[in-house]
């Protein structure tokens, strides 16, 4: 009977580790270029490991324009979607200029003061056509 239980106790803890492990698998949202191996297939054994050497795929904003490597990124954001939520900065900027009675889409000359590797000015480049658009930053 002891060994029944204990067989039993086993199985019932794999179980439950494994329905955490399927579960954990699931939910999590890593970016490929953020782990240094990953599943062949699945729960295979197998294991792709990244070749750390190589020269990262370029990855690009939706206006086309490269996203800098993250060590440029002076701590704005821990993935590219973080990196690139400087789109909703600029979104609030607009809705600031506008109630004050600006228009960017009127404006000649925009400066981006701070402007690091570009988190937020890139946003601007639609505005690119009628502006001319400055990136300035003071480093010590």
């Amino acid at each position: 009977m002891a060994k029944i239980k204990k067989q039993f106790k086993k199985w019932i803890k794999s179980k439950l580790k494994n329905t955490y492990l399927e579960f954990a698998e699931a939910n999590k949202q890593v970016d490929e270029e953020d782990v240094l191996y990953f599943p062949y297939k699945g729960k295979d054994e197998n294991y792709i490991i990244r070749n750390t050497g190589m020269e990262p795929v370029q990855k690009k904003c939706e206006y086309g324009l490269p996203i800098p490597p993250k060590d440029l990124w002076l701590g704005y954001g821990h993935n590219a979607k973080e990196y690139l939520y400087g789109k909703e900065q600029i979104k609030k900027m607009n809705e600031i200029l506008a109630k004050n009675g600006y228009d960017i889409t009127r404006m000649k000359s925009i400066l981006d003061f701070g402007c690091g590797a570009g988190r937020m000015i890139r946003w601007l480049k639609p505005y690119s056509e009628e502006s001319t658009i400055w990136g300035g930053i003071y480093s010590y």
